[in-house]
């Protein structure tokens, strides 16, 4: 009688002997691969991956909604005497005085006096605006005020600093909120990606032979060499933070061997064989005006 033939050793043919690992870097480009020694859970599970950069989204973001929120709310305050349905009582023109005035922005401070529960009351509001375009001297005008300590002067129909306030505060804060803004951005796209890249997937290692290098205290592109998975040598460019890979120099025809999970569609984390420095980076295939731009 024939012996049962053993599972293990029909796993042991020629090609499942050859076979190697192989990493999906981009969508045109598969490279060959080992796993990483050491740990070989998934990198999600990994703390240094998936926690570091969920804090920074959360807090970038909580940081750009709480300055957006306080913007929104002093425009609010300073333009609440248009808006705000202030109560109104005729009031007269007494006085008027302006400064500034050989200058881009003259300041005209009107006196009014007006009547409320049959007090006399006296105030003064300030535009930007020449004297001569506001009421004249005796002339009859309507007055919104604060009732709650009469702040917030406004002569109905002239609004000239409420609006000028407005725009310097939208002005002054543009710049602030903007750079929040492309941090936040930055840094959801990079959990976005962190997640994308390594969910459910185990360190891999490949090893390229750099090209080229061009190296800005931002950011870094390495040209570099390697086999895909037909054994053919391919040309790529690997792109990560400076910053975040201090220390670690790659120089011009050397071989360096990367660890690295990667989505498949050009994002990746990186790191360097010891793990002593992790990142996002991206790798791509660029033509060669694409190289040209990046200084490669």
């Amino acid at each position: 009688m024939d012996s049962p033939q053993n599972p293990v050793a029909a796993d042991l043919s020629p090609d499942a002997l050859t076979k190697k690992d192989t990493v999906q870097l981009a969508k045109n480009l598969k490279i060959a691969s080992r796993p990483a020694p050491g740990d070989q859970a998934p990198v999600w599970e990994s703390g240094s991956v998936r926690k570091g950069r969920l804090r920074a989204a959360i807090i970038s973001a909580a940081v750009f909604v709480v300055v957006t929120v306080g913007v929104a709310v002093l425009l609010a305050w300073t333009t609440n005497p248009v808006w705000g349905n202030y109560p109104q009582a005729p009031a007269t023109v007494v006085g008027k005085s302006e400064a500034n005035a050989h200058k881009s922005t003259p300041i005209c401070t009107v006196t009014l006096r007006f009547v409320l529960d049959g007090v006399p009351h006296e105030a003064t509001v300030r535009n930007e605006a020449p004297c001569d375009r506001l009421p004249r001297y005796k002339e009859q005008v309507t007055l919104a005020y604060n009732p709650t300590d009469y702040s917030g002067m406004l002569i109905v129909g002239h609004d000239e600093t409420v609006r000028s306030n407005a725009s310097m505060i939208a002005l002054v804060s543009a710049i602030p909120l903007l750079g929040l803004l492309t941090v936040s951005a930055m840094c959801v796209r990079s959990y976005r990606n962190a997640r994308r890249a390594a969910t459910a997937r185990a360190w891999q290692e490949i090893t390229v032979v750099v090209k080229d290098v061009a190296s800005h205290p931002e950011h870094t592109d390495l040209l570099v060499h390697a086999r895909d998975d037909g054994g053919a040598d391919r040309t790529f460019v690997i792109g990560y933070p400076t910053s975040k890979m201090a220390g670690f120099a790659p120089q011009k025809d050397t071989e360096v061997t990367f660890r690295l999970v990667s989505d498949g569609e050009g994002h990746t984390i990186l790191s360097t064989p010891d793990g002593s420095a992790t990142c996002d980076a991206t790798i791509s295939t660029p033509n060669s005006f694409e190289l040209r731009t990046l200084g490669l």
